[in-house]
């Protein structure tokens, strides 16, 4: 079970093959009549990310987030609790089941004035599909596109997460 991405293109393959700094670009270039405005930039801190603007040379376009820093600027979402490694969700705070028993992110989406035209997501192994359903909420209500760019077996988000589902938990790894 899980949330459908719509609006998140995902880009995902070995370390060093050029996912980020030889692929993108070039998705960026095809894309520059469409790119009217910002360009968002994630990635797992916010240093990472200003580099990032900076090697793609768009940090006169772009706005850089941490992944946490740009999921806290759209949405209230409230980061569950950890218990050592496993985060612990609860339902109607963290996530919602959906009657086609879909998990969804229980969240509102912020109203935002300056959005951009495209939302580019670096080392997305680190997000949680809750996380991930908050960023395509928000593309979908703003009709943008969401580039992600990452390795899974390369990094990824450390721990465990619960959620109780109708009297059973559901565990991931993350």
């Amino acid at each position: 079970f899980g949330p459908k991405f719509s609006n998140i293109v995902f880009t995902e393959g070995a370390p060093g093959t050029g996912k980020t700094l030889g692929v993108l670009p070039i998705v960026l270039d095809i894309l520059q009549d469409y790119l009217k405005g910002k360009i968002w930039i994630a990635n797992n801190t916010k240093r990472n990310a200003d580099k990032l603007a900076s090697d793609l040379g768009r940090t006169d376009q772009s706005k850089t987030f941490s992944s946490e820093e740009l999921i806290q600027f759209i949405s209230n979402y409230q980061s569950p609790d950890r218990d050592g490694e496993t985060l612990k969700y609860e339902r109607d705070k963290h996530y919602t089941v959906t009657p086609e028993n879909n998990v969804e992110a229980a969240i509102n989406i912020k109203t935002i004035s300056d959005i951009p035209s495209i939302i580019v997501i670096d080392e997305v192994s680190r997000l949680t599909d809750i996380e991930l359903d908050i960023i395509d909420k928000f593309a979908k209500q703003h009709g943008i596109t969401v580039l992600t760019f990452g390795d899974l077996n390369q990094i990824k988000s450390s721990g465990s997460l619960e959620i109780p589902i109708d009297g059973f938990n559901a565990e991931n790894k993350i």
